[in-house]
């Protein structure tokens, strides 16, 4: 009965005081009046397509703030929600076309906003990718970030949780610095090694194709039911711009790597013997955990800048046994589990709280 009761709702709401009414509502409680507010959107909008302009308009009518009202950070969510759901975007005024940039501007600063919880700072992530993330970081393979791990020993594996991970051992073999993807590699990021026929080049493929797994430009990967020339689509939200690379198996990561490493060395991004490569599991789990010690500050550059960088000043690791990548319980705004209610894969840059003591994100 609900929904019956929220489409009675969103009908009164557009013949009595729209959209101020109705946008002083939702903005007050997002939960109660998000699916009347999107209902009356769309019933608006057939009788008048600007009808949808107000309304965006009355949710989201001051610029982004960190931390200003809670309410602008709802009626600015909702008000994304309701330009894709009821909007043309395809055809937009001059005068709309500031409305839709502010929204926009409002979904990014939304990522990190501390008065929405993880599934509503996700959900504005989704509509960032579709209003436009121009991160360049998430979305430009040449401004990836990477975050230095210095070389040095560290504690590897566990005696009390996993029993993959015993016995807990020094690992001292570690003692080179090097670079760790800040994100994970992104839709964006993997759609440009595709559409430079990634896929067709054989240099970038020679276990693949001594495997029996590619051939000509295709991957034939074990359980699929055909060749493809492109991850395994899942769907929304799994395949957005933002949201990290799912869908591909370890020899079509091998071939990024190495079509990123040639990428790189051409724009002048790589110092001269340096080469992209997927890091073993030492080198992940250390910068995950962090060594016997720890930069004071995370030290990120991007991938198009050549710099010498200087030794970091270290600090001793506060809790060298740590089995997660920050110090304590498993909790809010540090990652996404069961409890962030976000039941699929998320943007990235949406839990920097949650950071290893390098500055690597999403390593849980």
């Amino acid at each position: 009965h609900r929904t019956f009761q929220e489409y009675l709702a969103a009908c009164y709401l557009t013949d009595h005081d729209f959209p101020d009414l109705l946008a002083r509502l939702a903005r007050k409680d997002f939960n109660r009046w998000r699916e009347a507010a999107l209902l009356a959107a769309a019933k608006a909008a057939r009788g008048s397509k600007p009808t949808v302009w107000l309304l965006a308009d009355a949710l989201c009518h001051r610029e982004a703030e960190r931390d200003g009202d809670p309410a602008d950070a709802w009626g600015a969510l909702l008000a994304g929600q309701v330009l894709l759901e009821s909007a043309d975007l395809d055809r937009v005024s001059d005068a709309n076309r500031v409305k839709v940039e502010r929204v926009r501007r409002w979904q990014l600063n939304l990522l990190a906003h501390p008065a929405l919880p993880d599934a509503e700072r996700a959900a504005a992530a989704r509509a960032l990718a579709d209003l436009g993330d121009d991160r360049p970081q998430v979305i430009d393979n040449d401004a990836m970030h990477f975050c230095l791990v210095p070389g040095g020993e560290f504690w590897m594996g566990s005696d009390e949780h996993d029993e993959y991970e015993k016995p807990m051992h020094p690992v001292r073999h570690l003692t080179y610095d090097y670079w760790l993807g800040r994100y994970p590699v992104t839709n964006a990021q993997f759609e440009a090694f595709i559409r430079d026929r990634g896929y067709e080049r054989a240099e970038f493929w020679r276990e693949a194709a001594e495997a029996g797994v590619w051939a000509g430009g295709q991957m034939a990967a074990r359980f699929e039911p055909s060749p493809r020339s492109r991850p395994y689509a899942f769907g929304r939200p799994y395949d957005m711009a933002n949201h990290p690379v799912i869908g591909v198996t370890w020899y079509e990561a091998l071939a990024f790597t190495r079509w990123l490493t040639g990428r790189l060395r051409a724009s002048g991004g790589l110092p001269p013997g340096w080469e992209i490569r997927l890091p073993s599991e030492a080198e992940w789990e250390k910068g995950a955990r962090g060594g016997l010690s720890v930069p004071a500050d995370p030290v990120i550059r991007a991938a198009g800048e050549i710099a010498v960088m200087a030794a970091p000043e270290m600090i001793p690791n506060p809790d060298p046994d740590r089995v997660l990548p920050w110090t304590g319980i498993v909790g809010p705004r540090l990652a996404n589990t069961s409890e962030s209610a976000i039941n699929a894969t998320s943007a990235a840059g949406l839990f920097p709280l949650g950071a290893s003591p390098y500055g690597i994100e999403e390593m849980a």
